[in-house]
């Protein structure tokens, strides 16, 4: 009996911190997109910072983009796969980033990002 309980445990346990785990690489994720975005708008011009409100709604729809990321991490993809599959979710989110900024941000966003492609590109 004890020995059912303990493997009980063991098994909860090793749910919880997978899934403690999981979290955290997800709020990861999140945290990583928030801070690119604020570096990309920020770098050229400190006083294109997010309101508290921007702020919140900006997290929450990079905390859904950390997620769907992570999935497609975890499916094991192979590098093209991955890369197109992440592209899909850059471009399904995009709209929804642009949507929440402020018009100069989002210009800035957007002379940041064609910098970017062009020197992608060239590679």
């Amino acid at each position: 009996m004890k020995k059912i309980l303990l493997l009980v445990l063991m098994v909860v346990g090793s749910t919880m911190s997978y899934g403690q785990i999981k979290n955290q690489i997800v709020e990861n994720v999140q945290a990583t997109e928030m801070e690119n975005l604020t570096r990309t708008l920020t770098s050229a011009n400190e006083n294109l910072i997010f309101t508290k409100n921007q702020t919140a709604k900006l997290e929450q729809v990079f905390l859904n983009k950390a997620k769907e990321i992570v999935a497609i991490r975890k499916a094991e993809l192979g590098k093209s796969e991955y890369v197109l599959a992440h592209s899909k979710i850059d471009n399904m989110y995009e709209p929804k980033i642009l949507a929440l900024l402020t018009t100069e941000q989002r210009i800035e966003y957007k002379r940041k990002n064609n910098k970017t492609a062009k020197t992608s590109k060239k590679r």
